[in-house]
């Protein structure tokens, strides 16, 4: 067999296997993605035992989809079971990175099957080319595939990074059963991470100050809660007056100190 005819029987091979697993894959994400929306109207109704049952639906259609494991982590904060929530946010982190393998894959295949449509329609035109044809017909059918053929080079390829990156929110929520767990340290490092990544997100600067104060580092207390009222944040006033008090004290410069605890629910 030559090599030009190999390619031409192993690319609509791959297409097929490639476009049946994505478009399986397409199926069962968007059903995951449904069943992760009905989860959060549950939460945000309160009805947590439906929230939870949405959530494992989705699970089973994509186990490591990150909305669900983090609507999961939810529950459990609810529910104080710090530990497991904590393990469903870390999970929730790691599927970030496989969701955005999955919509590659998703992308990939879309892009193959585009590239066979082309090499179609060139396939067509070429045959019709072998053909003594003559007459107005002929010419106007090579006219409808020229265009077909540029058409379809014009579409762009789906990207398929757009997942990649773990966002901010999912650091402040290991942060907070980090917290909740006693690891202040580590929690602390959560929330730095998540206000890198998401410099708007004035919950993590709350959450900083608190972290911050627990350590003793009273200065950093200060200037992240002042960063959290700057964007907008309400500001617990006995937690500002209580960190205004110790500060003073430790003779740090004035502002702000037991705020409660922005949890995940209140930072939706």
């Amino acid at each position: 067999m030559r090599l030009g005819t190999l390619a031409v029987v192993v690319l609509p091979v791959l297409l097929a296997t490639l476009s049946a697993s994505a478009e399986i894959d397409a199926r069962r994400l968007l059903g995951s993605e449904q069943k992760i929306q009905a989860g959060r109207k549950s939460f945000d109704a309160g009805d947590l035992v439906g929230a939870r049952k949405q959530y494992e639906k989705a699970l089973e259609l994509v186990p490591f989809h990150p909305e669900a494991l983090l609507g999961l982590g939810h529950i459990l904060m609810k529910e104080k079971r710090f530990d497991d929530a904590l393990a469903s946010y870390q999970k929730a982190k790691d599927g970030y990175a496989a969701l955005a393998k999955l919509r590659q894959d998703q992308a990939a295949a879309a892009d193959l099957a585009r590239r066979q449509g082309v090499e179609d329609l060139e396939q067509t035109q070429a045959n019709r080319g072998r053909v003594k044809a003559s007459g107005g017909f002929a010419r106007m059918q090579d006219l409808k595939t020229d265009t077909a053929i540029q058409n379809s080079e014009k579409v762009p390829t789906p990207d398929g990074e757009r997942a990649a990156g773990v966002p901010g929110e999912a650091f402040f929520y290991t942060g907070t059963a980090l917290f909740q767990l006693g690891r202040v340290e580590e929690a602390v490092a959560e929330w730095t991470s998540c206000a890198e990544k998401s410099p708007d997100f004035a919950p993590a600067f709350n959450n900083l100050a608190l972290g911050y104060w627990k350590l003793g580092r009273l200065k950093d207390a200060i200037e992240s809660l002042a960063r959290a009222e700057k964007l907008g944040f309400k500001v617990n006033p006995q937690f500002k007056s209580d960190l205004q008090k110790a500060a003073s004290k430790a003779g740090v410069a004035p502002i702000a100190g037991d705020l409660p605890l922005e949890t995940p629910a209140a930072a939706k």
